[in-house]
């Protein structure tokens, strides 16, 4: 998409002889024809596809047939349809993200309601990682990109929090530590303290 229309614009700035910009347009109109399904389908949808394709193939005929005598109003529509395409793909990966974080924060309520912290202890971001079918590497990059936190540190948030509730309701630090799959109570004040700056007795307080 950037490089055809890049191309145009660059071409009508230089002024070149027309020949020139018909033959640079008309090359610019068949990528970008060739490159719509690949380019466009998942972001705009063929119909903004066929749209800026039939704007290329529009503005070169009218310089090959009258000059460049109007051709800035076809080109003012690219723009706006490759800015619809860009506010399209913004979207799209705002809810990609929203996506993977909704996913991730379902796995640790299900990890816990299932009781496997007791089997395998607290969740890892290698498990989170395999559930939910990435690499480690690279979710935890998505998490990074959607929280500017680290995966496992969202892991950390969640079990602080559940430790929380669980404190509120009364349970003592050991209790709420073995429910949540610590082996020892000074692990989980540890942990406690990391995340909140508090010791969970300073919590309640």
């Amino acid at each position: 998409m950037v490089a055809p229309l890049g191309l145009v614009i660059v071409v009508v700035i230089l002024d070149e002889p027309r020949c020139i910009v018909r033959k640079r347009i008309h090359n610019s109109a068949c990528t970008l024809i060739a490159s719509c399904p690949v380019v466009f389908s998942s972001l705009g949808g063929p119909s903004l596809a066929l749209g800026i394709t039939g704007l290329f193939v529009v503005s070169a005929s009218e310089i090959a047939f009258t000059g460049y005598t109007g051709h800035t109003r076809y080109l003012k529509l690219i723009l706006e349809y490759c800015q619809r395409i860009y506010l399209r793909q913004r979207s799209l990966k705002a809810n990609g993200e929203s996506d993977i974080l909704k996913r991730f924060h379902s796995l640790l309520v299900d990890y816990f309601t299932l009781g496997l912290q007791h089997e395998k202890g607290l969740p890892t971001v290698a498990y989170c990682a395999d559930q939910l079918a990435y690499s480690a590497r690279y979710f935890g990059d998505l998490i990074h990109h959607s929280t500017g936190g680290t995966a496992i540190g969202y892991i950390h948030d969640f079990v602080i929090g559940q430790a929380k509730n669980l404190l509120m309701k009364g349970l003592s630090v050991g209790e709420v530590a073995d429910l949540l799959g610590f082996d020892y109570p000074n692990h989980f004040s540890r942990l406690f303290k990391k995340v909140t700056g508090l010791t969970p007795s300073e919590f309640l307080k």
